[in-house]
């Protein structure tokens, strides 16, 4: 069990942990681990890669393209992105951003425009090394589905069938198709001709994740509302559920949101990332529940209504199990 712990507490680029003074700790009750404002450190940087002397650009005659498909971000957002591989004999690399032009099923040139939307971070250069069989570099592209101009409603679009990706410097262009997703099907049709394009970034080889045993359930207690311009004070408890004890060797992150609705739509308030106060716990024996306080911030500016509390732990090899989701109300 300490074993999968040590997977399990924290990202390694985040053991590093804060503590700072953001607010006062929730007044809890005997027996309720109180709540610190320890938030993860940011991973050290991953260095610039570097490209041989002498590796030409990757030209459209020796790539191949396809459509990863996608999937929604939240709030309303979808990404999808299109790979590429190097079938030449040399490496070549790709660096920046690429433009794109959607093409309907008709053969007619959607209008789009620069959303706003953040699709990658950087621009560092990507190697592709000759004969590739799999997926080497992607472009990521996002796009509104909902039309937020009239808030959030139904935003017809017309969807692109064929996507044709044009390569910085060159400009040669490679057309791929959208009928058929390497991953996940998804439509692209923005609403308004709002999309973003991704600068080129590296994939990395797929690894097959190694099963992680769950060791906790977990049982989320909140108020029925909450003020806006408050804190809201709730607990969430987690049970040993395996039958030997669960060591602590450093303390997890997790994350903390408020969805406007059911959750299944619309942006949060804002997403919080904390780490467990954890050390006072030391090891908890099968059968054992341990109750920490949680305190979430509510914006004065929140609208009232209906909204959905949600709760994660982030450690690595998390599944379904260690996300909690209840209802909660926000009052003026």
């Amino acid at each position: 069990m300490g074993m999968w712990l040590r997977l399990l507490v924290v990202i390694s680029a985040v053991l590093c942990v804060s503590c700072g003074s953001v607010r006062a700790p929730a007044a809890t009750e005997a027996n309720v681990i109180p709540w610190i404002a320890a938030t993860p450190s940011a991973a050290t940087p991953t260095p610039r890669p570097t490209i041989p002397v002498g590796t030409p650009t990757c030209m459209a005659q020796n790539l191949s393209a396809q459509f990863d498909g996608g999937q929604g971000l939240g709030g309303g957002q979808l990404v999808a992105s299109v790979s590429f591989m190097n079938r030449g004999d040399v490496a070549c690399y790709l660096q920046g951003v690429p433009s794109l032009s959607l093409i309907d099923a008709q053969g007619h040139l959607i209008q789009t425009h620069n959303s706003g939307y953040l699709a990658s971070n950087g621009d560092d250069p990507v190697l592709l090394a000759a004969h590739g069989t799999t997926r080497q570099a992607s472009v990521s592209i996002v796009w509104p589905a909902i039309d937020i101009t009239t808030g959030g409603g139904d935003c017809p679009a017309p969807a692109a069938a064929t996507i044709r990706v044009g390569l910085p410097r060159g400009g040669e262009m490679l057309t791929v198709s959208t009928a058929q997703a390497a991953m996940l099907q998804i439509t692209v049709a923005p609403c308004r001709g709002a999309i973003a394009v991704g600068a080129f970034q590296a994939v990395e080889a797929a690894v097959e994740p190694t099963p992680v045993a769950h060791p906790f359930a977990y049982h989320l207690v909140a108020p029925a509302s909450v003020r806006a311009g408050s804190d809201l004070h709730y607990t969430i408890s987690l049970t040993n559920i395996t039958k030997t004890a669960a060591t602590f060797d450093s303390c997890p992150v997790y994350q903390e949101d408020l969805y406007a609705g059911d959750g299944a739509a619309g942006p949060p308030l804002g997403k919080h990332l904390y780490v467990l106060n954890c050390r006072p716990v030391g090891s908890m024996s099968p059968g054992t529940t341990v109750t920490f306080a949680m305190v979430l911030d509510v914006p004065s500016s929140a609208p009232t209504g209906r909204y959905t509390l949600l709760w994660s732990n982030l450690s690595p090899g998390t599944d379904i199990h260690d996300v909690q989701r209840v209802p909660i109300e926000i009052a003026p």
